[in-house]
């Protein structure tokens, strides 16, 4: 068992201690803490102006959770000294900056704070401790560590707790997953709390930096309470079980490293790093040099359980990690309920009081111990007693103010926890029996109670807390008005009676109601007739405030009125509070005098602020540019939330916050004064709007000057931006004279959220103006046009700034520069491609625009930034734009290129090459890639033969100039392959040129993409294009992007590291995600390798735990592995990740709503669609399309409060077609056809949501078991309705109708069939759990017999369904394929490219004779080519994915084919004949009357995959 091996000393609880630790100090460590006290007490006075103006203000906001700069942690000083003194310069300015940000009252507020149970030396010991008892050091820590908790605002973090901040996204799920919790104490004398932490269960990307912070600070807040005095330490178990890249956190390791070093010090006493894999190894000897020697003293790395017996024994581990403990994680859901103490503010704020008022006898009496001169004094003897018992007394009283002022935790409701402080265990055995373990007994408040009666001391049990606290006889009942606190709290006088009362607030009042009557002859009689109800409706509800602190809320009020009419967008939105306490911050005799003279001073300024404005405040509201509302601090959570998931993403339902007269924010003990200045700035809104009832339905994020939302503090008056603000938003009225509507963010979609799309109404018309379309009486369009909905933005729009290309051409004497200059341009356009791919868009594009109209390389920035904007909107200005920034590179880089006389050189010689400078080099390279991007813009951007022609020729100059710089770097490798033989023999006397590694990996990018994408074309053309000099060769193009960020399929990591790493290397390797992870989603080509993508993306995941880009890859690895419930959650973070490029929004969204679609979740998927057809240009004609047939398959067939009608919609699809190079977009078309044929056929459609999952493979994505449930039954459904028609013509509009619809359910039915026998090899395959599936070759003959009923049928297809006829070709072959008839599976492949017609179409009996022409045949014919391509490459032929007898299948080996999936009990007779004319069959793979899972149901796991991105455990999934 664990004990501290080092000389105790018993304290006065007879407690055996160390050395430094609180009862048992040396006299120099005594004489330190004197001085420490001393030295703390002296900052108390200064800068007591600041604390006073913050307090005025409201006080101080939160500064958000920053990402830390892991760069600057990981290339910090080197060596433990080096380490220690940048500490304490760091330290002794954080220091410096808590008083000029706060002011003295403020730091000791919060060391109040900081200090909760922990008697007050105790605190001031732990910072002694780790400063080595160097008082200035240990000063300096503990005002950084106080000016965190307040720039962390963690008192508002344990106010809300997990009740108030379970909407935050992804910050319960920190719980829910068990990625740390506490699971008891070790054994006496330390019980020190376990802290379990396992970190394979964190996810790097799961939520957003700042909630997984809040998430450390309030597990670790929570620590505190189950910590035992005189100890107050914790053990740290570090599991690292499942650890791999994707767990590793540097933001999380850097700020777990801060806080426990820094912020909560001297609270370890063991870390053990627990079960770590080889993995780590690398990642330690990067952390280890970063860790403070102490905290890297007590780390111990372990691999089994008996190394962890000296504080945890095996009864206390669970089985898993090797103990004997048969107990797993169960998190219990907070619940509304829980904190209804929190509500009786009154109570609060008088067990606040009584705690100030203890804690400033505590000070007086330290004041007094601190000036003796150590504990030899009579003296000091008596007031070392009294600080014993006021420590206690301490202890007590915050104990009894928890339940008012601190939401309840995990191990309150699991019991844990009691009421009286004290804590208990149990440890299930697995034989069965149960040890139990109660710590916490000995300082808990019945022991704290019993030693004051014994030493005759108050036991507090009289008072307001020890009645109405915890444990209390009166706790939870009403507050009787005579305890009630009268006295307004001030941050420098506390709780005091207010000086000067009288007079102050009589004047306050009179200039308010002066300020009031200005306003209201400003008026019209109707708003004054307003203001009355209003303001007597609300002081009838605060009835209990007392007449003085209405008064004070009324100067309030009148001071924030006359400040209203400077306010800009810009101001804060704390309110301006006066103080009217007493600003006295000395308790002594002495100070007494100037703290009365300071009360006069500032009571001067009071008045002289007061005076009433000489002008009005403010004209009518419809003028007004800024609109105040005033919003209470019931629902502050969830205007914390709503900002930090996407606050200006659209619809949830505005509410209707009821008035609340308390303030639940971190200054709680404000008491009833605030709310006279709660009724004050109500007033100040009445005056500003004229409006009361509006001021109670808005709601909006409370705000610091960075308009990052403040999570707690009292409620103040918000502004709000009207129409001529630029910071509107969705749904703000045009003259401001509609309320704010509240937003539904379109990525609540998941399990926990509501589902429902808001109609915003048009506002109404000012007189002279009309709608831009003619509406019904609902509100809708009627025209087609209209129909497109709004274009209001849930995004915001990406500012595109060009003013950095000069308006005349440049000289070359205007951008020549060294060599040197183009390193350090390369170094910082490297930065900001880290920003730019750590989603930090803006900032990257502030450092490229600085020199971009002269600099090559920040040019080329400016470049890549506006191309990529370009491809994501398909705006045409954005074209216009990204041509411009390409073309303006280009010009840079011809002025620096090499020339040969008069003329440029073209064309490159190896020696030419050689001889060029750096400048020129680069100059080559960029010269080249800005062509080829602005050829491949131009052609997107005229859209026409002729602009295809035209930039033809740019783009093989481009092409063939990145192939000749390939072939001089080859040359320069050999050439060094070469040297170094030599070497070995003494015989090199040649001189090498050295390449850089960012021109290199600009040569690897360049040309591996471009080879790339050639690869993909049809093997007809690639023959032609490879005569004129192109290659096309995929293995080729893939090694070139390899070698650029040096990766091999031999080694898990990279051999060119961050630091050597060219400045292209990351676009490289995005090109390799994007070939393995999209790419291959698409169609089935050959070389891919999931595992190489998964490598790539968690290695860069480690670098960009921010990147949308990654993140978007994360979620496309789970799509592909047929996780749709981690694909969506991924896709959510990618969207959160960042606010500045709403494109890869757009890219996410579409994406996204794949995902739905993969589960058949229609509705989910109709809001991402809604999204992007207002916002995204993509395609207008694809998402109208989709919006139609989302609406559609949820049976919203009428037009609703939603949307319009599908019909509606569907008449806008072919309007909204477009061209490029000339071409109509084949998508395009398809859905232009589809949405004709609907019309047509009288509003219906077959299957359309199936249809479209299909064409955009979705249906691989499915799970096996939704694959059975969903989209099998629907399927089954529509074949067994139109089994019921004899006579096809009967069937809606006719036979082309029903055969459509036949042959479309039929070719679905094959598709679904195919994927249940066969998923993808790399799918992790989930069974119906309590269903029956036929054997695989039953299931393979069903699928064969579809696709034969759309063959035989293919002739009756119109022209919109022809295209089944030659998928089905495609679709057979792939089933063939993989059930091992290659031969079969060719001739079907080469059938679809011999580009005949397959389909007897007229009177022709002779199909072959005609050619193909059916809707996608360019993309049929892709995937059959790729198809052909892969049986050729593969030897092996493809099996099942289906074991016989086991349902665990592990990495993407294929076991051997299965005679039945599950059982073999599902019926196996044959399809039987068809049924006349109508195609129906007996259809028997699966036993579709059994229901797989219930919504709110957990899925099954029945398999894991070999990827990193694997998940673990069982999934939780809605359908």
């Amino acid at each position: 068992m664990s004990s501290l091996n080092i000389p105790t000393k018993a304290n006065n609880d007879g407690e055996q201690v160390p050395e430094g630790y609180y009862g048992n100090l040396s006299a120099d460590q005594q004489r330190s803490l004197r001085e420490m006290w001393r030295r703390f007490h002296e900052l108390y006075e200064r800068n007591v102006e600041k604390s006073q103006s913050l307090e005025a203000a409201g006080g101080p906001t939160s500064e958000g959770f920053a990402v830390v700069d892991e760069s600057k942690a990981k290339k910090g000083p080197k060596g433990d000294a080096a380490m220690d003194d940048a500490k304490k310069a760091e330290e002794v300015k954080e220091m410096n900056q808590f008083i000029d940000k706060y002011g003295g009252p403020y730091l000791r507020k919060a060391f109040w704070e900081f200090t909760k149970l922990d008697h007050p030396d105790v605190t001031m010991l732990r910072f002694l401790r780790a400063r080595k008892w160097d008082v200035d050091r240990a000063l300096a820590m503990l005002a950084a560590a106080l000016k965190f908790r307040l720039d962390k605002d963690i008192e508002g973090i344990l106010e809300k707790g997990e009740d108030g901040l379970k909407d935050v996204p992804g910050f319960l799920n920190q719980f829910r997953r068990g990625i740390s919790y506490i699971r008891g104490n070790t054994a006496a004398p330390g019980e020190y709390p376990i802290y379990f932490i396992h970190v394979g269960r964190h996810f790097t990307s799961a939520q957003k930096t700042e909630v997984l912070q809040q998430f450390v600070l309030l597990a670790m807040e929570n620590a505190r309470l189950l910590v035992t005095p005189p100890y107050e330490k914790a053990i740290v178990i570090f599991d690292m079980t499942g650890f791999g890249l994707r767990n590793m956190d540097w933001q999380c390791v850097l700020f777990l490293v801060k806080c426990l070093e820094a912020y909560f010090p001297e609270s370890l006493q063991r870390i053990y790093i627990h079960a770590a894999p080889w993995i780590f190894k690398g990642i330690w000897q990067i952390l280890q040099p970063m860790l403070d020697p102490v905290v890297r003293d007590k780390i111990k790395f372990s691999s089994k359980a008996s190394e962890l017996v000296d504080y945890v024994p095996y009864s206390k581990l669970r089985k898993a990690m090797g103990g004997t403990m048969q107990w797993e994680w169960n998190y219990i859901e907070p619940t509304a309920a829980e904190n209804e103490l929190m509500k009786d503010t009154a109570t609060a704020t008088a067990v606040r009081k009584e705690h100030h008022d203890l804690s400033q006898k505590f000070e007086e009496v330290t004041r007094a111990w601190s000036n003796t001169k150590d504990d030899s004094d009579a003296a000091a003897k008596d007031l070392n007693y009294r600080r014993l018992v006021l420590g206690k007394q301490l202890r007590l009283k915050q104990f009894q103010m928890n339940p008012y002022i601190r939401a309840r935790s995990i191990y309150h409701r699991d019991g844990s926890l009691k009421e009286d402080g004290s804590w208990s265990w149990t440890y299930p055995q697995e034989d069965g029996k149960i040890n139990e373990q109660t710590t916490g007994e000995r300082h808990n408040i019945p022991a704290l109670q019993k030693w004051l009666r014994e030493h005759n001391e108050d036991d507090l049990s009289s008072s307001i807390g020890g009645r109405h606290g915890a444990m209390g006889p009166q706790k939870g009942k009403p507050l009787p008005e005579k305890d009630r606190v009268t006295e307004a709290f001030s941050i420098v006088g506390g709780f005091r009676a207010i000086p000067l009362q009288q007079n102050s607030l009589t004047s306050g009042a009179k200039v308010g109601s002066q300020a009031q009557a200005q306003a209201q002859e400003q008026s019209p009689p109707t708003q004054q007739q307003q203001h009355s109800d209003g303001g007597d409706g609300f002081h009838s509800q605060s009835s209990h405030i007392s007449t003085a602190q209405t008064h004070a809320g009324a100067a309030a009020a009148a001071a924030a009125a006359q400040q209203q009419a400077s306010l800009s967008l810009s101001s804060s939105t704390s309110p301006a509070m006066v103080s009217v306490s007493s600003p006295s911050s000395s308790l002594t005799a002495s100070g007494e005098q100037q703290r009365q003279q300071r009360i006069q001073q500032q009571h001067q300024q009071q008045q002289q602020q007061l005076k009433p404005p000489p002008s009005p405040l403010f004209a009518n509201r419809a003028d007004s540019s800024l609109s105040v509302v005033t919003t209470t601090t019931e629902g502050a959570d969830e205007f914390y939330n709503a900002a930090e998931s996407l606050s200006s993403y659209a619809p949830s339902p505005a509410q209707t916050p009821t008035p609340r007269h308390d303030s639940s924010g971190s200054e709680g003990y404000i008491g009833s004064a605030f709310g006279g200045a709660l009724t004050g700035a109500t007033a100040a809104a009445y005056l500003a709007n004229g409006n009361p009832q509006s001021q109670q339905q808005l709601r909006q994020p409370l705000q610091d000057g960075s308009g990052r939302s403040t999570p707690t503090g009292p409620a103040p008056a918000v502004i709000l931006p009207t129409a001529d603000s630029n910071l509107s938003r969705a749904g703000d009225s045009i003259d401001g004279s509609e309320q704010l509507h509240s937003h539904h963010h379109p990525l609540d979609m998941g399990p926990t959220h509501h589902n429902t799309t808001h109609h915003h109404h048009q506002p109404p018309a000012t007189p002279g103006s009309e709608a831009p379309y003619e509406l019904d009486e609902d509100g809708r369009a009627l025209s087609d046009e209209a129909s497109i909905m709004t274009d209001q933005s849930i995004t915001p729009e990406t500012e595109v700034r060009l003013s950095f290309i000069p308006t005349r051409a440049l000289k070359e004497s205007e951008v020549q520069i060294s060599d040197d200059d183009i390193r350090d341009d390369l170094a910082l356009v490297r930065g900001a491609m880290s920003l730019f791919l750590n989603s930090r868009m803006q900032e990257a594009e502030d450092i490229c625009i600085q020199g971009a109209d002269r600099r090559l390389y920040k040019a080329v920035g400016m470049a890549l930034i506006n191309t990529v904007k370009a491809v994501l909107t398909f705006e045409p200005q954005d074209f216009i734009n990204a041509i411009a920034c390409n073309k303006h590179s280009m010009a840079i880089a011809s002025l620096l290129r090499r020339k040969k006389g008069a003329r440029k050189v073209v064309g490159n010689s190896q020696t030419n090459l050689k001889n060029m400078t750096v400048v020129q080099l680069h100059a080559e390279l960029i010269f080249a890639e800005s062509q080829v991007l602005k050829s491949i813009l131009g052609i997107f951007y005229a859209g026409d033969a002729l602009a295809l022609v035209r930039n033809a020729f740019d783009l093989r100059n481009g092409y063939f100039l990145h192939r000749e710089m390939l072939r001089f770097v080859e040359w320069l490798d050999a050439e060094q392959e070469q040297a170094t033989i030599l070497a070995s023999t003494k015989a090199n006397t040649r001189s090498l040129r050295v390449i850089d590694q960012d021109f290199r990996s600009g040569v690897y990018f360049g040309n591996g993409l471009s080879t790339l994408v050639l690869s993909f074309l049809p093997a007809s053309i690639l023959k032609v294009i490879e005569k004129f000099g192109f290659v096309g060769e995929r293995k080729m193009a893939l090694d070139l992007l390899q070698r650029a960020g040096g990766w091999s399929k031999q080694k898990p990591l990279p051999t060119i590291s961050t630091d050597e790493e060219g400045v292209r290397r990351p676009l490289a390797d995005i090109a390799i995600m994007c070939y393995h992870l999209i790419f291959s989603s698409y169609v089935p080509i050959t070389d891919v390798d999931i595992d190489m993508g998964d490598k790539i993306l968690s290695w860069n995941l480690v670098r960009f735990p921010q990147g949308i880009f990654f993140l978007y890859f994360s979620a496309r690895l789970y799509g592909a592995q047929a996780l749709p419930e981690k694909a969506i959650e991924y896709y959510r973070n990618a969207i959160e990740a960042q606010r500045e490029y709403k494109q890869l929004h757009h890219l996410c969204f579409w994406d996204l709503s794949l995902t739905y679609l993969a589960t058949c979740d229609f509705a989910r998927a109709y809001e991402c669609y809604d999204v992007l057809s207002r916002e995204s240009n993509w395609s207008k004609a694809i998402y109208q399309y989709s919006k139609a047939v989302m609406l559609y398959e949820t049976g919203m067939n009428s037009a609703d409060a939603h949307s319009r009608s599908p019909s509606t919609i569907m008449r806008t699809v072919p309007k909204l077609t477009k061209r490029i190079a000339g071409r109509q977009i084949p998508f395009e078309r398809f859905v232009a056809y589809k949405a004709k044929k609907y019309i047509a056929c009288n509003n219906r459609a077959p299957l359309p949501g199936l249809e479209f999952s299909y064409l955009w493979h979705c249906i691989g994505q499915s799970p096996v078991f939704l694959l059975v449930s969903n989209s099998l039954a629907r399927i089954d459904e529509m074949l067994d309705e139109l089994a019921t028609y004899t006579d096809p013509a009967a069937y809606g509009t006719g036979e082309t109708e029903y055969y459509g619809a036949l042959c479309l359910a039929n070719f679905l039915r094959g598709v679904t069939l195919r994927f249940i026998a066969h998923p993808e090899s790399h799918t992790l395959v989930r069974l119906p759990a309590d269903d029956t599936l036929a054997p695989v070759e039953e299931i393979e003959r069903q699928a064969a017999e579809s696709f034969a009923t759309v063959l035989k049928h293919g002739s009756k297809l119109d022209a919109a369904d022809r295209y089944l006829v030659y998928f089905s070709h495609y679709e057979w072959g792939r089933l063939k394929a993989s059930a091992g008839d290659d031969d079969g599976a060719k001739k079907e492949f080469k059938l679809v490219l011999s580009g005949k017609a397959l389909e007897a179409r007229g009177k022709s009996s002779f199909p072959g004779t005609q050619k193909a022409d059916y809707l996608l045949q360019s993309m049929c014919m892709v995937r059959a080519h790729a198809a052909l391509e892969t049986l050729r490459v593969q030897k092996g032929r493809s099996t099942s994915f289906f074991a016989s007898e086991s349902s665990t299948f592990i990495g993407s080996t294929r076991p051997g084919r299965s005679d039945s999936i599950l059982s073999t009990s599902a019926s196996s007779s044959g399809m039987g004949g068809f049924n006349g004319s109508t195609g129906g069959a007996r259809r028997q793979p699966v036993a579709r009357h059994s229901i797989v899972g219930s919504p709110n149901t957990s899925l099954q796991k029945t398999g894991t995959v070999s990827s990193r991105h694997s998940v673990a455990g069982s999934f939780s999934f809605e359908h």
